[in-house]
């Protein structure tokens, strides 16, 4: 969500009732003048969005999961 500029923590209050489980990873997106959300075909240094390691990244992680924390989140966080 993170790469779609999307605001997550917005998208639990939303949808946290269908939420069962989810895939934890860390992103950063850095638009610039030639990349935007959509800029998945550029080699990966060049990239405005990609993915990184836990902690190295621009997500929230104490957010979501106090958000989750909130609507009582019952199901599986994943990280490989």
């Amino acid at each position: 969500l993170h790469l779609q500029q999307m605001d997550y923590l917005t998208y639990i209050d939303i949808y946290h009732a269908r939420i069962k489980a989810f895939h934890v990873k860390d992103a950063e997106f850095r638009r610039n003048g030639r990349n935007g959300v959509y800029g998945g075909y550029q080699p990966w240094q060049q990239r405005a969005g990609r993915f990184r390691s836990p902690g190295d990244g621009q997500i929230d992680f104490k957010g979501v999961f106090s958000k989750l924390t909130e609507y009582d989140f019952a199901g599986w966080a994943v990280l490989e």
